[in-house]
């Protein structure tokens, strides 16, 4: 039997995301009194009538076929003359006023047409022939422009050339014939939401990384299946996470600069500077509250500076799909900003996701919040940045093995040329940068069922640490899946709603 681990740890279970109500079953009951009168009798095998001409009370001569959802309401009975035909229906049967299988229709700005543009083919960047695809270590291996459909080749940590050109007009579904891959992006509030939607016939990211940049969150479309044993990274390029080069994309919010709020949905509240001295920069916001920063100086005395409150959680959904808030600017003396929300992105597929494990390292999804960002001075004392968000639908979704879904937040930041730390994929919080002097420790991020903590306060007047980011938000939606076979990681919990069917 396969296990997995949610944020609460539970192993060796199977896992049911969603179940469809089950649809009405059409039937008619007949006359089974046992007289040959030519009433109608029950067939209960298989649903048809007929005439009782054997008194016996089962159907006879002359079988009528009855239309309808049967069985568990997972097969469509239709009728050809008077004999039945019965259909499989792979996400069930609905008895609407015309019963009929049921068709996946993913919520939000992506519709069903955008499983259907013509010329779509597979995108397989690492063929199995090619060492499975083998972990690219020198930097990221392909970078998605989320506002214009551009998509580039950095292999090796440099760039080998753009492999998928930009629209020409982002908002129309384009297909570019050499790759096969379409875009659109899809605008909705007045232009104050979009997401940048690539299509594929089939996605097998095998290894390496996918970064990506702009502003739009984004969403992955295969016609058929996604196979994920790669690293999606929900951030600009970088590093994987430490200071500066945790940059905003997809989605994610900026972190405020030093003593500035973040600005946005889930923002931390800034630091205050004072007198060679200052308080700690709020953690961002998203599924759970931010951590609030550390004061400048323990007890209540006259300069005594409090910490940035941390960010609001979202009270939304996921549509519109946003990404994390950042955490606040430290009251520092120099430039320690916050650190960036994690982006946000949406899996969906018309037959099965699988995220499996891949070489040399966890794979998955990360859309962890960067923390809090250094600059190579002393003082750093910014909040993290809250996790993003992340959105899978499919008939059937498969967890393998080491990888998994994480939205974790990241730390707060003090003392730290480097800044505080990402959220990884994983049940552990990204640790705050360790106090020392006259600088408090920063708050660790937000992780699976782990809230994010708060920056410490310093022994003695000086700078309190930055409040840790919250956790951001995962949903699953899918019919009959099971996820099996390993330490899969889902973090924070999801939650689970039956697959969009109608």
């Amino acid at each position: 039997m396969g296990k997995m681990h949610f944020a609460l740890g539970i192993r060796r279970t199977f896992w049911l995301f969603g179940v469809l109500t089950p649809a009405l079953v059409f039937s008619c009951v007949g006359d089974d009194s046992g007289t040959p009168d030519g009433s109608t009798g029950a067939d209960a095998a298989d649903g048809t009538t007929g005439t009782d001409a054997s008194g016996d009370g089962s159907s006879g001569d002359s079988a009528t076929c009855v239309p309808g959802c049967v069985g568990d309401a997972s097969t469509l009975r239709s009728c050809n003359g008077g004999a039945t035909v019965d259909t499989p229906c792979p996400v069930g049967c609905l008895s609407a006023a015309t019963p009929h299988c049921g068709v996946f229709n993913p919520t939000g700005l992506v519709e069903p047409g955008d499983f259907s543009p013509i010329g779509i083919k597979d995108f397989d960047p690492f063929p199995a022939d090619a060492g499975n695809g083998a972990i690219i270590t020198g930097g990221p291996s392909y970078l998605f422009y989320t506002d214009t459909g551009q998509i580039e080749d950095l292999s090796n940590g440099s760039d080998q050339g753009t492999i998928r050109p930009a629209n020409s007009n982002p908002s129309v579904m384009q297909v570019d014939g050499p790759t096969g891959i379409g875009f659109r992006l899809g605008t909705y509030d007045g232009g104050a939401n979009s997401l940048g939607i690539f299509v594929f016939k089939n996605l097998y990211f095998r290894g390496g990384e996918f970064h990506f940049t702009g502003s739009s969150p984004v969403a992955f479309v295969a016609q058929q299946d996604i196979l994920v044993s790669g690293v999606i990274n929900v951030v600009d390029t970088g590093n994987g996470g430490a200071g500066l080069s945790c940059g905003s994309a997809a989605g994610g919010a900026w972190g405020g600069a030093y003593d500035t709020s973040a600005t946005g949905l889930g923002g931390g509240e800034g630091g205050v500077q004072g007198s060679n001295s200052g308080s700690g920069g709020g953690g961002g916001g998203s599924g759970a509250a931010g951590s609030v920063g550390g004061n400048n100086e323990p007890g209540m005395g006259v300069g005594e500076l409090h910490g940035g409150a941390g960010g609001a959680p979202f009270s939304g959904g996921f549509d519109p799909l946003l990404g994390g808030g950042g955490g606040g600017g430290g009251g520092g003396l120099y430039n320690g900003s916050g650190g960036t929300g994690g982006g946000a992105i949406a899996l969906f597929a018309n037959g099965t996701i699988t995220i499996s494990q891949g070489v040399g390292k966890v794979s998955g999804v990360n859309a962890g919040g960067c923390g809090a960002a250094g600059n190579g001075t002393f003082i750093q004392n910014g909040g993290g940045g809250a996790g993003g968000a992340i959105l899978v639908q499919a008939p059937r979704v498969v967890g393998l093995g080491d990888a998994g879904l994480a939205a974790n937040g990241g730390s707060g930041g003090c003392n730290s040329a480097l800044g505080g730390a990402r959220g990884a994929v994983s049940l552990t919080p990204a640790p705050g940068t360790p106090g020392s002097g006259n600088c408090g420790a920063g708050g660790n991020g937000g992780a699976g069922t782990t809230a994010a903590t708060a920056g410490q306060t310093p022994s003695s007047l000086g700078y309190g640490g930055g409040g840790g980011g919250a956790v951001g938000r995962i949903q699953i939606s899918t019919y009959a899946p099971l996820v099996e076979d390993g330490g899969f990681v889902v973090s924070p919990p999801p939650s689970l709603i039956p697959l969009p069917v109608e």
